[in-house]
């Protein structure tokens, strides 16, 4: 939180020096905690971490590192980052729920999203990085304090609920590797953002446009989270599922581009 309060306040503006401060306050936590990844479902990386607590410490770093910097980056539009913290205590909730585990503080998250929903609509209040870099931590901590104490879910579910901002994070880092961009170097190209473009060029009103775009998505990426939630233990459906929602993300991409620069062509 006060990494991103130092980006708000034009203290902090290198990625770099960001992403430095992330992952020293992540190792800390770590250690001083003894918080970590204990288990992933996949053979050769628990080896690892059963054998070397350097990297599990390592593993937990690069995970929460990549949500939070998700988080971020998905909050380039209102309410998008909202409705995924919204959705994702949701699920989280029902999964307390169904193993019996004490859900108070997701009730509490998810009544507050719903009433930040209006207020960001309305443009009074913003997370801003300090907000977005929050909740990555929130959601991050939640899910694998969870799933480490609940050996019964499979470890792929957790990869299913955070898609959607992780994927934004390596698809935006392979598109600008592609486009020989610094891959820290901020953007428009993003799937909500050429998708709030295209809505705009369609005439409709940006405040509208944003929220229509943030519901569409964080819906769209929630459906195989929902769809799997009473099959939590299945790894392979899971699998089978995380292997879709990429597809649908990457055709998603394409078409929205296509259709922008078709309407570019077509202005010009």
């Amino acid at each position: 939180f006060l990494i991103g309060l130092l980006s708000d306040a034009n203290i902090t503006q290198s990625p770099k020096k960001r992403l430095f401060l992330i992952v020293i306050i992540i190792g800390l936590f770590s250690l001083i905690e003894n918080f970590t990844i204990i288990n992933t479902n996949v053979k050769y990386i628990d080896q690892l971490i059963k054998y070397s607590n350097l990297f599990s410490i390592l593993f937990l770093i690069f995970c929460i590192s990549i949500l939070i910097n998700g988080c971020n980056f998905i909050d380039g539009i209102n309410n998008n980052l909202n409705f995924y913290f919204l959705y994702s205590n949701i699920i989280i909730f029902l999964l307390k729920l169904d193993l019996g585990v004490n859900f108070d503080i997701n009730i509490l998250l998810i009544f507050t999203s719903l009433i930040f929903i209006l207020f960001i609509f309305f443009d009074k209040i913003f997370f801003g990085d300090s907000g977005a870099y929050l909740i990555g931590f929130i959601i991050g901590a939640d899910l694998v304090h969870l799933f480490n104490t609940n050996a019964e879910i499979s470890k792929f579910f957790a990869v299913l609920i955070v898609f959607y901002p992780c994927f934004e994070v390596l698809f935006s880092m392979i598109r600008k590797y592609f486009f020989k961009y610094s891959p820290l170097s901020a953007d428009s190209g993003h799937l909500h953002s050429i998708l709030v473009t295209l809505l705009i060029k369609q005439k409709k009103e940006k405040k509208s446009a944003n929220l229509m775009a943030s519901f569409f998505l964080n819906t769209i990426f929630i459906i195989p989270v929902m769809y799997n939630l009473n099959k939590f233990d299945n790894t392979k459906n899971i699998s089978i599922s995380i292997i879709i929602v990429m597809c649908v993300y990457l055709i998603l991409f394409s078409v929205i581009k296509k259709k922008l620069n078709k309407l570019f062509k077509e202005i010009y």
